[in-house]
């Protein structure tokens, strides 16, 4: 990955587990959001925390580069940021000997052994918040009965977002008691209330009567297929126009190539 996008190749000892000793010793409320997406989610969640534990400092770690960029942008000096250590003992006991969490937070379904045991371990508290089970990774799971059962006992509560991830969840081996259907999260989150104004502004840029599609979130390979729709898309209607947003800010300059071999004004 460091490779293809060299913000990989920053704070690396992040993920070994060494952190900076925290100059504030107060309680630390862990809080793992993998990426852009389950940061998004845990914005409510962590605005909360801040109010209710003004007392605990707030740990999120991340294992992408956007997922980091995010708690910057959105939280920025409130909380401390560090990369998610790789799952080795090792690497998770030195985390957890810095940070000293009183509660650890997992956004959405993200299931590591040696971090589930280490917290167990040492009496942590662990929450799985937001989780979505899809039959896909359930089936995945489902081959290793044992381990992921035992993983699962580690867990204090899961909160999931719906019925059938209930049930899949449970078909696993998670304790029901467990299980609480609590929906999804992210519409819990609070938009600010320029952003229609924003949208409406960017409307009028755009051309208030312009046709305007979007792609968002493409992946690799998909971007051939929105651009070759979009020519035929353009064949009818002359003046449409295409918001291509790729997944990964490491494909942009590749996307916007794959568009301009379309002669495409990019």
């Amino acid at each position: 990955r460091g490779r293809i996008d060299p913000a990989y190749r920053k704070r690396w000892r992040e993920r070994f587990g060494y952190c900076l000793d925290l100059v504030n010793k107060s309680p630390a409320i862990w809080i793992h959001a993998v990426s852009v997406g389950e940061v998004q989610a845990s914005l409510s969640l962590v605005q909360l925390l801040l109010i209710r534990y003004p007392n605990h400092q707030i740990i999120i770690t991340t294992t992408t580069p956007t997922g980091a960029a995010r708690v910057e942008s959105e939280l920025g000096e409130t909380v401390r940021h560090f990369y998610v250590p790789y799952d080795l003992p090792v690497a998770i006991e030195r985390f957890l000997s810095v940070v000293n969490p009183a509660l650890v937070v997992i956004m959405e379904t993200e299931l590591w052994p040696n971090l589930f045991y280490c917290c167990h371990r040492r009496s942590i508290p662990l929450l799985l918040v937001n989780m979505r089970l899809s039959e896909r990774s359930a089936h995945g799971y489902s081959k290793f009965p044992a381990l992921v059962r035992e993983m699962l006992s580690y867990v204090d509560s899961f909160t999931v977002q719906t019925e059938v991830d209930a049930q899949r969840l449970q078909v696993l081996g998670a304790p029901q008691a467990r299980i609480h259907i609590t929906g999804n999260i992210k519409f819990d989150a609070k938009l600010p209330q320029s952003l229609k104004e924003e949208g409406q502004a960017l409307r009028r840029i755009l051309g208030v009567s312009r046709s305007v599609w979007i792609a968002a979130s493409t992946h690799a390979g998909e971007d051939e297929i929105v651009l070759d729709a979009h020519n035929y898309i353009r064949a009818r209607i002359k003046d449409c126009l295409l918001v291509l947003v790729p997944r990964h800010p490491e494909r942009f300059e590749y996307v916007v190539e794959l568009a301009k071999r379309r002669d495409l004004k990019v």
